[in-house]
């Protein structure tokens, strides 16, 4: 299963929509992701214990930044899931 860490429910949406769903949390520990697909933003002392990690990546527009977006405007935007393998050394 995946772990989905975000609280925005346009991101969700989204990734319902491309068949991607998991446990949806807004903070992790540790612990929790550790050796585990994870999808969101994590920083790199974290990403790297995770199994893979993915974001979503888009051109969001200079006025809409720091704001909710929706499903559709993430589709406008150019939204795309880019997967990771972080590597601590």
């Amino acid at each position: 299963m995946k772990i989905i860490i975000t609280k925005h429910q346009g991101a969700i949406d989204w990734l319902a929509k491309q068949g991607i769903t998991g446990d949806i949390r807004t903070r992790v520990k540790a612990e929790d992701i550790e050796n585990q697909d994870v999808i969101g933003a994590l920083p790199f002392y974290l990403a790297c214990l995770t199994k893979s990690i993915s974001v979503i990546s888009m051109e969001i527009p200079r006025e809409n930044k720091g704001k909710d977006i929706s499903c559709r405007q993430m589709d406008e935007y150019g939204a795309k899931l880019n997967k990771y393998r972080v590597t601590k050394i």
